[in-house]
């Protein structure tokens, strides 16, 4: 792959984040809808999992609301047409009835279809 395809990715794979936290925050489903994989999962810091239409109709109820989210660090990798972006972020979020502001280091498995990357995993820990 090129410096000029790397560079096109890696600002693509960018705006992707960029647009999963703004989307988070706005609990805006639809966008998040776009930007995830029919096969997402999410993995959170208690270790359980959610696939995409769960974790989705969560956002909707309002149980895992989120407020904020600050970035500290992204680190973008990219092998052909799956990506790993890995991200150092504090999150603050109401997420099941308890509130607070967590920092977590998030992975985020992307593939590409087309010429867009879906999320398929994300996994979260706190560090």
């Amino acid at each position: 792959m090129d410096q000029h395809q790397i560079a096109i990715d890696q600002a693509a794979l960018l705006e992707a984040d960029a647009e999963l936290n703004r989307s988070l925050v706005d609990q805006d489903v639809d966008a998040l809808d776009a930007l995830l994989s029919p096969l997402f999962t999410a993995v959170h810091i208690t270790g359980q999992q959610q696939t995409k239409t769960d974790w989705l109709a969560q956002i909707r109820a309002g149980r895992m609301a989120y407020d904020r989210v600050e970035q500290e660090h992204v680190d973008v990798s990219i092998d052909g047409d799956s990506a790993t972006v890995i991200t150092r972020n504090r999150i603050t979020a109401t997420i099941w009835g308890a509130h607070g502001t967590w920092p977590l280091e998030s992975t985020h498995t992307y593939a590409r279809t087309g010429d867009t990357w879906v999320i398929r995993r994300s996994a979260a820990t706190t560090y």
